[in-house]
């Protein structure tokens, strides 16, 4: 599998076209026209879709506001039918993975910061065991290290998972990593 990489030049057109393309990719949305396909065949269970083929990492986290970081991070693996201890397992495994301390697992999200929140949003992403992640500045509110982690992480699932995974970003050291690189200016998707 490849890394596709998006770098936005233009915030409010990009935002439109990412979010309607995510949307559709991440099954979030049924196309007004033509059919979302996936392996060859049409998606006509949204639902199952989005349960089983893909997930989004959004900018603005999508954080359930009442449930704690790891009640969020357990949420898909508790649909995928993983028993309570399983599920908080797997879910401690994720929130390590992308460096939230285990002092943060009973959190809500509105006491954390944003890069907390980010990273529980993409362990919750993560947990879902998604084909296709759908990553809008999935490291924009994160510091160096953290965004290096994330996008190895990203990078490993691409390559050693088989994993097809989109994002948009700013930064041109995320999108050094790409390996098919698209430059979205003046309306174009270069």
């Amino acid at each position: 599998m490849e890394l596709k990489i998006i770098v936005r030049q233009s915030w409010k057109l990009l935002i439109c076209t990412f979010f309607l393309a995510a949307a559709l990719l991440a099954g979030l949305e049924a196309p007004a026209s033509g059919q979302l396909l996936w392996e060859g065949e049409p998606v006509v269970n949204l639902s199952a879709y989005r349960r089983n083929v893909a997930g989004i990492i959004s900018q603005s986290y999508l954080l359930f506001p009442a449930r704690t970081a790891l009640e969020n991070v357990c949420y898909p693996l508790t649909l995928a039918k993983k028993s309570k201890a399983e599920a908080a397992e797997e879910a401690r495994e994720l929130l390590n993975a992308v460096g939230i301390a285990p002092e943060l697992y009973n959190r809500l999200p509105e006491k954390m910061s944003g890069g907390e929140q980010q990273r529980v949003a993409i362990a919750r992403c993560l947990a879902a065991h998604s084909q296709i992640i759908a990553a809008d500045e999935p490291t924009g509110n994160l510091d160096e290290i953290n965004t290096r982690a994330i996008v190895d992480i990203l990078c490993r699932l691409a390559y050693e998972e088989g994993k097809t995974v989109i994002m948009v970003t700013h930064d041109s050291s995320v999108a050094e990593r790409a390996d098919v690189r698209y430059e979205l200016r003046g309306g174009e998707l270069l």
